[in-house]
């Protein structure tokens, strides 16, 4: 369903590429990182080059405060050279990943990070755009022979034909961004029917797989396939050829037979217009995209900053400024994760599961937070949760940690032999011995008439490594495996033994010492909020020196790597640290037996050896300030946290039977875990899921007052009345006008989906023109995500214009904020202004913009909105239209029959037949068999007017 079920609607953004190994995923801002692609002798390059074999390289970057010198010399790893702008040096040293400014203030420490980050960034960018010196084949040359060993899908393409566009996109089974970039392609397939698409397998360990893989994709992959030879010729020929170390990798060849670009092929669709259009210019292209990943690096430096200091709003502004970068979304998902605003989590987590359903790692992600046991607020996201992994089990084509991600969402909803199906799935995906059998087997044990019980295991998410992004986003917890066993351990009992199997850094602490305070704090090195928080207890313990910080390593898959992971942090985590055994014997006495769900989870140990506080270490702070003062009330903070398990009880109690009187309770007597805005959302939610539909509406009136400025809500009662998909007994139009009316009044006409919601409702009143106009601007409106349900809408209301009914309500509503075009402005009221000049005003400021005005597609279908004969708009402006067309015609060099047609069209609405004839017969000569029908029908129309006789009827 693409309209949320409770708030928070951000605006919709680009699917990012991800990287699915295969063995883990890891979400990335930059394109999906490449396989390395052996060379003649079988060794292997990685992205980089050679660039450490040079003799010396350097980069220096400054900020007007800072300059930053990065060099490397040969044989040695980079080295950073940092001075202020009065130039003391304020940083020599090596450049390790981390560590750079370990002894540097926190402040100085956190921006020259950030710098560093740019400088790496620019150079990034710039060697991914710099030609390899090796390579032999370069944009401009003629492309190489095409000699597959075998065509696997389609007919074969004996040879590239001029005046034909061809895509030829190398892939692999095991590639994870490879099978994030096949539904790409086969959209971009769809929508050039007059392209071919190819898919050349390479660099395959068993080519057996290839044509089984194919025929499971079926229809998602819908373009040609072909396979390398197993001597991988030509991936040598065009891949190594080209300086190109990884896949995914496309070329487009022009109609000329040259390579016109090559590149990600997530980055095809302007490329590809630009191309079929002649305009494309490939080093213009470099350019422009090394200036926006530079952009987006800053972007992503100033989320993180964000991140950090829980700043939601500040979130939100970054996501409004830059819809297109999916990170933005995911961050603030984990933001709305970690302030535990759970409802409006889900409630976004469900919007991404639509607008960014190619993007696998995301979903992934949605679902492992989601997906959380002994958490009733969590429940309602339970349906999220499977949406999303089955999704991403679809784009990452059976990836192990992807099956195991969606075994547990299935464990957690209680079905446990589905949960059993996929884990197995994901233990067989595995070339080894790993923690998903081990997660098995727990599974297994939860069956009927199992015997035993399982040994804890790793929860999925430990097979993904988390990016820094991700790790910043916290406090939220890692999941820990379910605690199902009853609570033994709570505030005000006797701390448990501390036996550790190994003390791994700082001196053995043999037992917790009466008249002494401890932090034991329990972590993993796959745990990325884990990671976050060494930084801050160590600070902790800097500041408070009679308390004894203990880290305890327990949940490892592999044991031996804490010992290396806590060498390498060094000084960053400068307290105790002690590893639990192979049995998990610490974790099962302190974390399971006091029901922590999850980790960091940290317990401090008062002077009189008894538990005065756990939860999270991000959280310490004032806690260990008033236990060393000797202020700290243990009993009240035990009575809190009992009286909070008991409500998030009896909240989950009510949601699941619908009980409305006990959720007034429940917000009545503790506003802080249930404000205002959270009720009623979970009001409206439980009583759709109850079908109460007169309740519903009933609810909706009295929202629409009291929650008068929560536009999420307002369009949610708006679509509940109008949604397809869901209808309702007796929808109450009237008030699904009067809330999506004011949801885009506080947007000010800049939501899609608002607009969406209401065009679909002056549909459902029978308004059928106004929705079509309305509908129409969607479509030119409409990013990648969003067109295809736009035009579908569109192709609906039109389908019903013919003899369509007038508005249901004797009043004619108030003319809505209307989105001719991108950056449209808000409605004109109702007698202020007609549709033509409205959509005028629209056009002529998305003309501003130099990705409309240079996108002949688009202008082409701004012209036309005004000349429509289906759907005329009153008192079009023809002179813009002309204006419009004629730019779109010269971008595509009179190449295209629809925009001739356009133009055609608004010749004859002009008035000049001559020149609309003229117009039509170009169109008609340049068309496809597809199209030329149509265009001979409006050819016919154009002469029959300059005849005088009657118009034939179309």
């Amino acid at each position: 369903m693409k309209k949320l079920l409770i708030a928070v609607v951000l605006t919709t953004a680009s699917a990012m590429t991800a990287n699915f190994t295969s063995a883990a995923m890891a979400a990335a801002p930059q394109p999906a990182p490449k396989k390395p692609s052996p060379d003649a002798s079988g060794a292997s390059k990685d992205s980089k080059g050679d660039k450490d074999d040079q003799a010396t390289y350097g980069r220096t970057f400054d900020d007007g405060e800072h300059t930053l010198t990065l060099t490397n010399q040969k044989g040695q790893e980079g080295h950073l050279l940092v001075k202020d702008k009065a130039g003391k040096v304020i940083y020599d040293g090596p450049m390790e990943n981390d560590t750079h400014f370990a002894k540097l203030p926190a402040a100085i420490a956190a921006k020259l990070q950030r710098l560093v980050q740019k400088l790496t960034a620019a150079e990034d960018a710039e060697d991914e755009e710099k030609p390899n010196a090796s390579a032999t084949l370069h944009v401009g040359d003629a492309a190489p022979a095409l000699a597959p060993s075998k065509w696997v899908k389609g007919a074969a393409v004996e040879k590239f034909e001029p005046g034909k566009i061809y895509i030829l996109e190398f892939w692999a089974t095991w590639c994870g961004p490879c099978a994030e970039a096949i539904p790409h392609l086969t959209k971009l397939q769809k929508r050039n029917a007059d392209v071919t698409f190819i898919g050349m397998n390479c660099m395959e360990d068993d080519q057996s797989v290839v044509p089984a893989f194919v025929e499971k994709m079926g229809a998602k992959m819908g373009y040609r396939v072909a396979m390398d030879d197993a001597a991988g010729n030509m991936a040598k020929t065009w891949l190594s050829a080209a300086g190109q170390n990884g896949i995914p990798c496309t070329f487009v060849v022009g109609k000329d037979g040259k390579i016109a670009w090559i590149g990600h092929p997530m980055k095809l669709d302007v490329v590809l217009k630009e191309v079929k259009a002649g305009t494309f210019d490939a080093q213009k292209f470099a350019a422009t995209e090394q200036k926006e990943g530079a952009g987006e690096e800053e972007i992503q430096a100033q989320a993180e900053e964000l991140l950090e200091a829980g700043n939601i709003v500040g979130i939100d502004k970054l996501i409004h400024d830059h819809p297109k970068m999916a990170e933005l979304q995911q961050a603030k998902f984990k933001l709305l994760m970690q302030k535990k605003q759970f409802a409006a989590a889900i409630a976004l987590a469900e919007k991404l599961c639509d607008s960014q359903r190619d993007n696998g790692d995301l979903l992934y992600q949605i679902a492992l937070e989601l997906a959380i046991p002994n958490n009733p607020d969590l429940k309602p996201g339970l349906d999220v949760a499977l949406k999303a992994a089955l999704r991403a089990n679809e784009v990452a084509a059976g990836n192990p940690a992807v099956l195991a991600a969606l075994a547990r969402v299935y464990f957690i909803r209680g079905d446990v032999e589905k949960a059993i199906a996929f884990q197995t799935k994901a233990v067989e995906k595995e070339d080894e011995e790993n923690e998903n059998r081990k997660t098995l087997a727990e599974y297994q044990a939860k069956l009927p008439g199992a015997k035993g019980t399982a040994a804890p295991a790793k929860p999925a998410a430990a097979n993904a490594p988390k990016t820094t992004q991700q790790e910043k986003a916290e406090p939220a917890k890692e999941e820990a495996p379910p605690a199902e066993e009853k609570v033994t351990l709570h505030i005000g009992d006797a701390a448990p033994a501390l036996k550790p199997s190994k003390w791994l850094k700082g001196q053995a602490v043999d037992k917790l010492e009466p008249g002494k305070i401890y932090v034991v704090e329990f972590w993993a090195t796959w745990c990325g909020p884990c990671r976050a928080s060494i930084p801050h207890l160590t600070e902790l313990q800097k500041q408070n020196a009679d308390v004894t910080f203990i880290g305890v390593n327990c949940l490892e898959r592999d044991q031996t790597s804490a010992p290396a992971f806590v060498e390498k942090m060094g000084d960053k985590m400068e307290y105790r640290v002690a590893a639990d055994d192979e049995e998990g014997s610490i974790a099962k006495a302190w974390l399971m037996a006091a029901g922590q769900g999850g980790i960091p989870a940290a317990f401090v140990v008062g002077k009189d050896g008894k538990i005065a506080w756990i939860g999270h270490p991000m959280k310490l702070d004032a806690v260990v300030k008033e236990v060393v003062a000797g202020t700290y009330d243990s009993k009240k903070a035990a009575a809190e946290a009992d009286a909070e398990t008991k409500v998030q009880e009896q909240l989950a109690k009510a949601m699941e039977e619908g009980d409305l009187a006990a959720l007034d309770k429940i917000a009545k007597e503790y506003p802080q875990i249930m404000p205002a805005e959270m009720l009623a959302k979970i009001k409206f939610e439980v009583l759709k899921q109850k079908k109460d539909y007169a309740a519903v509406i009933a609810l909706g009136k009295e929202l629409c007052d009291s929650q008068k400025d929560n536009a999420e809500l307002l369009n949610e009662i708006a679509w509940t009345m109008v949604d397809p998909e869901n209808p309702i007994d007796k929808p109450d139009l009237d008030l699904a006008l009067k809330a999506v009316q004011r949801a885009n009044e506080i947007t000010k006409g800049e939501r899609f989906e608002i607009l969406d919601t209401l065009a679909r409702v002056l549909f459902t009143r029978g308004d059928v023109k106004k929705a079509i106009e309305m509908q129409t601007a969607l479509v030119v409106k409409a990013d990648e995500e969003h067109a295809e349900d736009a035009k579908k809408s569109l192709a609906e209301y039109k389908a019903k214009q013919t003899g369509a009914a007038e508005p249901k309500s004797p009043a004619e509503p108030k003319a809505p904020a209307t989105a001719a075009t991108p950056d449209a402005p808000a409605a004109a009221k109702e007698g202020q202004a007609e549709s033509g000049p409205v959509l005028a005003a629209a056009i002529n400021r998305a003309l501003e913009k130099k990705e409309y005005r240079d996108n002949p597609n688009i202008l082409n279908l701004m012209a036309w909105s005004l000349v429509d004969p289906e759907n005329t708009p009153a008192k079009p402006d023809l002179d813009l239209a002309l204006k419009v067309a004629t730019r779109a015609n010269e971008l595509s060099k009179g190449e295209s029959a629809e925009i001739m047609d356009t133009l055609a069209r608004i010749y004859f609405n002009r008035g000049d037949v001559d020149k609309a004839i003229e117009w039509q017969t170009k169109a008609v000569d340049k068309s496809s068999a597809n199209d030329k029908e149509q265009l001979t029908k409006s050819l016919a129309e154009y002469k029959a007017k300059k005849s005088g006789q009657a118009i034939p009827h179309k």
